[in-house]
């Protein structure tokens, strides 16, 4: 048996675990035909294997030779979530239970004319909506992951904000797990912004679990004018994190995401359209991986429309045996002249036997366009170390200070304070001193 024969014989095998949880007679019949025909969709784009574009370095043979049950509901004492509730999110606060939204331990006391249903019951209230949402879903996606959760996902969330809605309150989407034994958990929710509406997301977890699949996915629409900010932030997790993000951009619609990842295997897939004159989206993160971790991003801002703009800036801390991947696509079509897109890929590489692999590119059909791209690596530069040296820092200090410089260009962007707080403190947890020494070389 040749390798890719072994490589496509494992994925048939893991994939195989799913299909009867694509087919649930207890729940609506739209929601379980959007289901069947997902699973087709999955079957028909395939599974990946070493020749995929998209997963060419994403080692997947760890995750397929997993034998995995879905996660059943956990019990859980909603005052065990308050420690984990943002100050920002107080009465805002949605939550997922082993990949389930359960609505009665979330608190939407503060959110007031917003919207907020499981799937199973919006599929009936608002089955116009979702069902444009589902059909464009199956119609253009690529990725199998995102087919996967399509197919087999949890109970789901739908969040709809009026037209002229702006939230004061951050809207807090945390994931919490008691899981004891190899699992899979499919978290899904949709977002829709109307017109002129402003937003800020949170996406924190916490919990237990012993060799998990998650493979989230959130899909965002933002109407004309809307302003949406989405932040991720993920630490000490060993579990496989799967996170898929889509959002369709409007006319004048803005769209920031930053994420900070600390976790043992995680990709994350972004599709961005740019779908309405003058929009602008930035999209940022950073990986934290040391020991035999792995990060890696996809990502495709498409630029169907003129006069907008996108920004990408993606970070990858690297040392023991660590290991990422980037590859970013920016696509401006031929009706979107006057396009300003940039996109940048940083790898700070502090171990001889880290790999940082990037692939940034440009596809670009129109004649009216700045856009650039790039992607760096390198260690620690030996300059601003002996400047450091010179002002009275040890050597230890000295590389702790450049490390968390380089991480804090992202966190910084996180526009919720706590957030921004935390994860400062898991960069200098992660990067101090005592951290640091015996560990770079």
């Amino acid at each position: 048996m040749t390798e890719s024969t072994q490589e496509c014989t494992l994925a048939e095998q893991f994939f195989s675990q799913f299909e009867e949880h694509c087919d649930s007679p207890y729940e609506p019949d739209m929601l379980r035909k959007k289901r069947l025909k997902a699973w087709d969709h999955l079957l028909e784009i395939g599974l990946p294997d070493a020749n995929d574009e998209a997963f060419r370095y994403v080692r997947l043979d760890p995750l397929f030779t997993l034998n995995l049950e879905k996660a059943e509901a956990c019990e859980i004492k909603r005052e065990s979530l308050y420690p984990h509730i943002l100050p920002e999110a107080k009465g805002s606060f949605l939550v997922f239970a082993n990949g389930a939204f359960r609505p009665e331990l979330s608190d939407i006391s503060g959110l007031k004319d917003i919207v907020i249903m499981p799937l199973t019951q919006a599929s009936r209230a608002y089955s116009s909506l979702l069902q444009g949402t589902w059909a464009k879903s199956l119609k253009e996606e690529v990725d199998p992951f995102v087919s996967l959760n399509n197919a087999c996902h949890h109970e789901g969330l739908l969040l709809c904000i009026p037209p002229n809605k702006k939230l004061e309150s951050h809207i807090q989407f945390h994931h919490i797990y008691d899981i004891d034994h190899p699992s899979w958990t499919m978290p899904r929710a949709q977002i829709a912004l109307g017109k002129s509406s402003e937003a800020v997301f949170v996406d924190t977890s916490s919990g237990a679990y012993v060799n998990l699949f998650d493979n989230r996915y959130i899909d965002f629409i933002l109407e004309d004018n809307a302003t949406c900010a989405y932040s991720q932030y993920l630490h000490n997790s060993e579990a496989h994190h799967f996170s898929a993000l889509r959002a369709n951009l409007k006319r004048d619609a803005k769209f920031t995401m930053t994420s900070v990842v600390d976790a043992a295997f995680s990709r994350k897939s972004i599709r961005v359209q740019m779908a309405g004159e003058n929009g602008h989206a930035s999209l940022n993160g950073v990986n934290m991986l040391s020991g035999t971790k792995e990060g890696h991003i996809h990502v495709v801002v498409d630029h169907q429309e003129p006069h907008c703009s996108s920004m990408q800036l993606f970070k990858n801390v690297l040392h023991d045996s660590s290991r990422s991947s980037f590859e970013g696509k920016i696509w401006v079509r031929q009706k979107a002249q006057k396009t300003e897109a940039y996109q940048l890929n940083n790898n700070l590489i502090l171990n001889s036997s880290a790999e940082a692999l990037s692939k940034p590119n440009l596809e670009i059909f129109a004649d009216d366009v700045k856009a650039s791209h790039g992607a760096t690596s390198g260690q620690l530069d030996k300059e601003q170390l002996f400047y450091l040296r010179t002002r009275g820092l040890s050597e230890d200090v000295a590389r702790a200070c450049l490390i968390q410089g380089f991480c804090q260009e992202v966190v910084n962007l996180m526009p919720n304070q706590t957030m921004r707080e935390r994860a400062h403190e898991l960069v200098i947890s992660l990067y101090g001193t005592t951290r640091l020494s015996n560990k770079i070389n």
